[in-house]
């Protein structure tokens, strides 16, 4: 919640970019290297084993967070930032699998609302405690501290089996999309509907109204980072309470597009 807080004061001027921009570059870039990594990870999780994925991931973050509280400027702060994105993508989609693994055809969207659910509540907590703590140890403490959690995290990961799961769809050697497989899902219909109709302005919403444009504009007319923290909040508490029962109905019916 006071990222974009903390970019302004480090923000170095960039020839023909506007400084709004420069401010949402370090979100933009994250969420790109998310974006684009997904695909190749998921599949390379698969093959490393999901806990492992995971455990590399969560380092991998570890070290990103920590060495984004010692930046000294925009650019290395873009260099740590996007290293805390990979770690980031490593854990999310291993942790995706790992569910998936271990979920069938009438539980996997409960499965799925779980693993939503705990992100949630995360979302809860996160904003108001990254909210509260720059006004009392200041910003950089505060990646100091996401380094810490990021490493309890590996402590939490090492505790689960080491056994893998392989799903039902997943008994043949997986590897990344091609690109006819790519342009395939772009020309089907339902995919691209649900894409662009639900998954695409979910995103948008999340990354730039809630993410970049709440925090700056709460401190821009004279409210804390904590306030703002508060306000990130709502969102997530509408989806913890929304969630579960799309889910659930979801299950039964099995009319997913619906939802």
């Amino acid at each position: 919640s006071y990222l974009p807080t903390y970019v302004n004061q480090v923000l170095v001027a960039i020839p023909g970019i506007s400084p709004q921009v420069v401010i949402g570059l370090p979100i933009m870039l994250f969420m790109l290297i998310v974006a684009l990594g997904q695909p190749y990870l998921g599949s390379w999780s698969e093959r490393v084993g999901r806990r492992k994925a995971m455990l590399l991931g969560a380092s991998v973050a570890t070290v990103g967070f920590a060495a984004t509280a010692l930046a000294v400027n925009l650019y290395d702060l873009l260099l740590w930032r996007s290293l805390c994105a990979l770690g980031y993508a490593m854990v999310f989609v291993a942790a995706q699998g790992y569910v998936l693994d271990r979920t069938g055809h009438d539980n996997r969207a409960q499965g799925f609302a779980l693993f939503i659910g705990a992100i949630m509540v995360a979302t809860v907590c996160g904003p108001s405690i990254g909210g509260i703590l720059p006004d009392n140890i200041g910003f950089r403490a505060c990646f100091g501290v996401s380094a810490v959690m990021a490493l309890a995290s590996i402590l939490a990961i090492a505790r689960l089996p080491s056994a893998e799961v392989r799903s039902q769809t997943s008994q043949r050697p997986s590897r990344g999309p091609r690109m006819r497989e790519v342009v395939a899902l772009v020309l089907n219909k339902r995919f691209m509907t649900l894409t662009g109709l639900a998954a695409m302005p979910a995103k948008m919403i999340l990354t730039g109204v809630c993410f970049y444009l709440v925090p700056l504009y709460i401190v821009s007319i004279g409210n804390t980072s904590a306030m703002a923290g508060r306000m990130l909040m709502v969102y997530a508490v509408m989806a913890l309470l929304i969630v579960p029962l799309s889910a659930s109905l979801s299950d039964s019916s099995l009319r997913r597009d619906r939802y």
